[in-house]
């Protein structure tokens, strides 16, 4: 039963956003650069905070959520590069 609601959500997902994506292709036609970029900016801005929202969610089959994981790099020494290592690059008076 759960597998045919997340399908069915998936399907509208996939129709609503073939719609939003066809009337900004149209209205495209008639908008300046700068309009056409904050509709983008808003549209990249909903993505992230609707893929922060899945991110929140336990995953169904573990129960462990994404911020629930440990930080895989915790305890490891930071990498530096041999320009940083060595003085940035930048000349010493001697």
């Amino acid at each position: 039963m759960k597998t045919s609601v997340s399908l069915r959500t998936l399907v509208l997902a996939v129709v609503v956003t073939a719609l939003v994506t066809a009337m900004v292709t149209w209205k495209a036609s008639e908008l300046t650069v700068e309009q056409k970029n904050r509709i983008l900016i808003r549209q990249w801005a909903e993505a992230n905070r609707q893929l922060d929202e899945m991110n929140r969610r336990p995953n169904r089959f573990t129960g462990i959520s994404i911020p629930d994981l440990p930080d895989p790099d915790a305890g490891k020494p930071r990498k530096v590069s041999a320009k940083e290592a060595f003085g940035g690059g930048k000349k010493t008076e001697q």
